[in-house]
């Protein structure tokens, strides 16, 4: 398709080509990064411009959570995760929940909160989700420095090499499973109307599917407790728990979880990027 612009009796073409491979969108978000960086700050400061506490509120809803399942999982139900102190055990795992969680939950739901900018104006959608998970990351951040705090005061990480390496690996990863299955529900949420209420639901379903609050020990060990590995937060949450404890990677694991986690982020890039060219018409 040829479009012509005359202007001053001088005519501009524009050939207009679909693509000859399938693209991601890495390229255009590279280019739009100061966009990106600009969403996601905004994003931070819109979320907390009316808070009294502020940023604190990333810090207390995990904190409180540990606090009560510290109470009735190490004293009434006696559960004793090994190599860590409970408090640090369920820590490790609402911070990186709540990150994960976070990110995914407004990456679905980001495209119809901008949907009056998105009708305006053309710039890289995936900005979108990916901004949605750099905000919960700012959050992330604030906890995890809570989190080693509580580790050093009960002398962990032992091995401060391994935790680095292990911790950011982690952090990675979670990263990666967030923007992957907020990508792929925010195009499923684009075209059908009722994943709205579907979400809170799977998110739920995925918390208590996963090691969170109780280590995968206590569930014996049947056939279908391999299933729970494939779980996209499993991976992160295993990890995370080895850099402050100094126990070896379960990397059979992590493997699982790290298989969902790229085929969520391929069929998500992939149907959101099939999407994105008529989605001012669909929201």
């Amino acid at each position: 398709m040829e479009i012509k612009n005359a202007v001053d009796d001088v005519v501009v073409e524009y050939e207009i080509r679909p693509k000859d491979r399938i693209s991601f969108g890495f390229r255009d978000l590279w280019g739009a990064r100061e966009l990106l960086y600009f969403y996601t700050w905004r994003g931070v400061r819109v979320r907390y411009k009316h808070a009294v506490l502020g940023v604190a509120w990333a810090v207390l809803q995990p904190l409180f959570f540990v606090g009560l399942f510290t109470l009735i999982f190490s004293r009434g139900i006696k559960i004793s995760p090994n190599g860590l102190p409970y408090p640090v055990f369920a820590f490790a795992g609402l911070s990186l929940w709540h990150y994960f969680n976070t990110g995914v939950v407004h990456a679905a739901t980001g495209l119809y909160a901008n949907a009056h900018i998105i009708r305006k104006i053309y710039f890289p959608r995936l900005v979108i989700p990916i901004s949605a998970v750099g905000i919960a990351a700012f959050d992330f951040i604030s906890a995890f420095a809570l989190l080693i705090g509580l580790a050093v005061f009960y002398g962990l990480p032992a091995d401060w090499g391994h935790f680095i390496v292990i911790a950011l690996l982690s952090i990675v990863l979670c990263s990666l499973a967030s923007a992957g299955l907020g990508t792929l529900l925010a195009s499923f949420h684009v075209r059908f109307k009722d994943f709205q209420y579907l979400i809170p639901f799977l998110m739920q379903t995925m918390l208590f599917a996963s090691p969170i609050i109780y280590p995968t020990s206590t569930l014996g060990d049947a056939d279908w407790v391999k299933f729970l590995d494939f779980n996209p937060i499993t991976g992160p949450v295993i990890m995370m728990r080895s850099a402050f404890s100094g126990i070896p990677v379960d990397w059979l694991i992590v493997g699982r979880s790290s298989l969902t986690t790229a085929f969520t982020c391929v069929v998500g890039l992939y149907f959101f990027r099939k999407l994105e060219s008529h989605l001012a018409d669909l929201i």
